[in-house]
């Protein structure tokens, strides 16, 4: 899936979220085979990481809403 971002802070969400989506899809195949994975994102970039910590979209613009769930994820 190609993804236009119109910014950087777009960009490293939409990566992050990409990362957590494969990540979440991992953890279920293993749990499928019974094995108990934890997930734990990393990531340098400093926008996206600000807009996951952050509760709904702040002063970002021009941002997917779909891609907010990962707030909520990592609230869990």
């Amino acid at each position: 899936m190609d993804i236009l971002a119109l910014s950087t802070g777009e960009a490293e969400l939409g990566a992050a979220v990409k990362g957590m989506t494969e990540g979440l899809g991992v953890q279920s195949i293993l749990k499928d085979f019974g094995f108990d994975a934890s997930l734990h994102l990393l990531s340098d970039a400093t926008a996206a990481i600000g807009i996951v910590k952050r509760l709904g979209l702040g002063r970002v613009r021009h941002l997917a809403v779909a891609d907010l769930w990962i707030q909520q994820r990592v609230r869990k």
